[in-house]
């Protein structure tokens, strides 16, 4: 359903093994225009710790966007862990 909400459709549902995949995600939340995106950049294990940098990009001032709500995530796979998530703004 997750899938679905963000990117309209689950014909491109992507194959998890829960089993032995966890999913992290991050959301920038809803945004008055296009333009904007986030992206996982990395991600490192560090004691019970998982970083995960990620970088945001929104649309140059003056440039011509799409007029409509929008809300940019990034969802990837893992393999599981215990470790804590913790999210790092490059």
């Amino acid at each position: 359903q997750l899938w679905k909400e963000h990117s309209g459709s689950l014909e491109q549902l992507p194959e998890v093994d829960f089993e032995q995949e966890m999913v992290a995600a991050i959301f920038l939340g809803e945004r008055s225009t296009g333009g904007y995106a986030v992206r996982v950049e990395q991600v490192e294990a560090r004691a019970n710790k998982l970083l995960l940098s990620y970088s945001e990009s929104v649309p140059p001032e003056g440039s011509m966007t799409i007029q409509m709500l929008t809300a940019p995530a990034h969802l990837i796979a893992l393999p599981q862990s215990d470790a804590i998530p913790e999210f790092v703004r490059r």
